[in-house]
């Protein structure tokens, strides 16, 4: 009797695999993260209009594996052409949605007008601010997150917690970086040394 395949007996021979994936990423991100922040974000945006336009296409053309194949394709050329216009937009956002995180907790103690009028006001103009810094954002976004990767697949191989667990096991426990001094410090200054290299790059080829 042949013995079934269970896709979770294999997943561990890959996980490897994918912290060293995360690693390299992660140092590409840190330093040369502006130059290629256009090319990822297209890919990423491609990669969800296909996945989008091929359920749309199964669904609308019942079930048909053509009209899935269209959808894909279609949204994919969408999803890049909607990428090239889409990262200000994107930046924007960001900078509103941390503006609201961090004024937030702070203006609890006025009535909804006023708590939602200065909150307005303030990520509007974090937003207005942000598209004339999208340059600075975008360097600042990619070095530190790129780096937050690199010391979490490092400290994989390490015998450090297991990032990517949490996003399949949701009974497991998120284990971040709090208490642990040494694994910030090396975020912090391997993400501020990339954004001095993104920085020095961009602003010598001007």
């Amino acid at each position: 009797m042949e013995t079934p395949f269970d896709p979770n007996a294999v997943a561990p021979a890959f996980v490897p695999f994918l912290y060293a994936f995360l690693i390299v990423w992660g140092l590409v991100d840190c330093f040369f993260g502006y130059r290629i922040f256009r090319l990822t974000l297209a890919m990423v945006v491609a990669l969800v209009g296909a996945v989008l336009g091929a359920w749309a296409g199964f669904e609308l053309g019942n079930q048909s594996a053509i009209w899935s194949l269209g959808g894909l394709i279609v949204g994919a050329i969408g999803g890049a052409i909607l990428a090239a216009f889409f990262y200000k937009v994107g930046v924007a956002s960001l900078g509103a949605f941390w503006t609201f995180a961090l004024v937030s907790p702070y203006l609890t103690g006025l009535g909804d007008v006023a708590f939602w009028t200065v909150s307005v006001l303030a990520c509007g103009l974090a937003a207005v601010l942000a598209l004339y810094l999208v340059s600075t954002l975008i360097m600042a976004m990619t070095a530190y997150g790129g780096a937050l990767r690199v010391v979490y697949g490092v400290w994989f191989f390490l015998g450090g917690p297991a990032l990517l667990e949490v996003l399949h096991s949701p009974e497991r426990e998120f284990q971040w970086i709090e208490g642990r001094i040494l694994p910030l410090v090396i975020i912090l200054v391997l993400g501020t040394l990339g954004f001095f290299v993104q920085s020095w790059g961009h602003y010598r080829r001007k």
